[in-house]
């Protein structure tokens, strides 16, 4: 997907946009693979903040259920996966949130022929 540049200032303005990580108690860590970054992406668009660590609360980083809610709608447009939101609301954090698309993305595996599983796979490359 194109990232959302302003009309009349370009790349820079975008950027200028995104505020700085609030002071949480969790330390920050970075994503540790292509799903907790697609994840970091996803709430970066959403709530403007540069740098989020994969244990951020996403509320204790200004979001609220309206935005929650957003971010369930991209990761299943992105994903391909429904979430249910009092099950992500319980510990919204980018961790839990890539375990819970995992553990759908094997359910998913599981149930699939053997074919099935080979074009999903070689769709995705």
């Amino acid at each position: 997907a194109m990232p959302f540049f302003s009309a009349v200032g370009g790349a820079e303005t975008h950027v200028a946009r995104l505020y700085a990580r609030p002071n949480l108690r969790q330390e920050y860590i970075a994503p540790r693979n292509d799903l907790e970054q697609k994840l970091v992406e996803l709430w970066r668009q959403t709530l403007h903040i540069d740098r989020i660590g994969v244990r951020d609360s996403f509320f204790e980083l200004g979001g609220d259920s309206v935005l929650a809610a957003q971010i369930l709608s991209l990761a299943q447009k992105t994903f391909g996966i429904r979430i249910n939101p009092q099950d992500a609301f319980s510990a919204f954090t980018i961790e839990r949130l890539a375990e819970m698309l995992e553990a759908e993305i094997l359910k998913q595996i599981e149930a699939m022929s053997e074919e099935e599983a080979q074009r999903r796979l070689s769709k995705n490359d």
